[in-house]
């Protein structure tokens, strides 16, 4: 309580400075004053007034600047927003140029095999790797050239059992050649 009651006497004691130095009443004049006095008050509150109002146009150039600072800051922001946007799509775009750059490089490398002689080393008879593949064995699928072919009935010949002819790989029973 004591320290609430001295703050409060200090702060009356301010004000009536304050306004005493600039012979400011507190309050209104009495009928009984003179108009000099009165006259003199209606002065200083002119002045207060015009104080009052030079302020306020300070305050609101310092608010216009603050707001014009504000909208720099805030068009800064905008902007390096927007070119970080534009960097990630120009990346995106690098990107997407490379992966259909592999899909077409991986489809040159696939059409590239299918029409090399890859494949023909495939089809290459696999007993003599000379002759390519014309004949396939059934069931097994296995495949032999002409000469090979040849080799194997003259074989089944010598062992006089021309009705059976056995697959050189896995040797099943060979019921049907198939000319490829």
């Amino acid at each position: 309580k004591l320290f609430c009651e001295t703050l409060q006497k200090q702060h009356s004691a301010y004000n009536k400075e304050y306004f005493n130095e600039r012979n400011i009443r507190l309050f209104p004049p009495n009928d009984n004053d003179d108009v000099a006095t009165k006259i003199s008050d209606s002065e200083n509150q002119l002045s207060l007034i015009k104080e009052l109002n030079v302020r306020r146009k300070e305050v609101e150039k310092k608010k216009e600047a603050s707001l014009r600072k504000l909208n720099e800051i805030i068009d800064l922001a905008r902007k390096s927003y927007e070119d970080e946007i534009l960097c990630y799509e120009a990346e995106l775009k690098k990107f997407q140029l490379q992966v259909l750059t592999n899909i077409e490089t991986q489809q040159i490398s696939s059409d590239v095999i299918k029409n090399s002689n890859i494949l023909e080393l495939k089809m290459e008879c696999q007993i003599c790797f000379d002759n390519n593949e014309t004949k396939e064995f059934q069931p097994c699928l296995h495949k032999v050239c002409n000469t090979c072919f040849e080799k194997l009935y003259v074989a089944s010949e010598e062992k006089n059992d021309i009705s059976k002819m056995y697959c050189p790989w896995d040797r099943i029973e060979v019921t049907l050649i198939k000319n490829i």
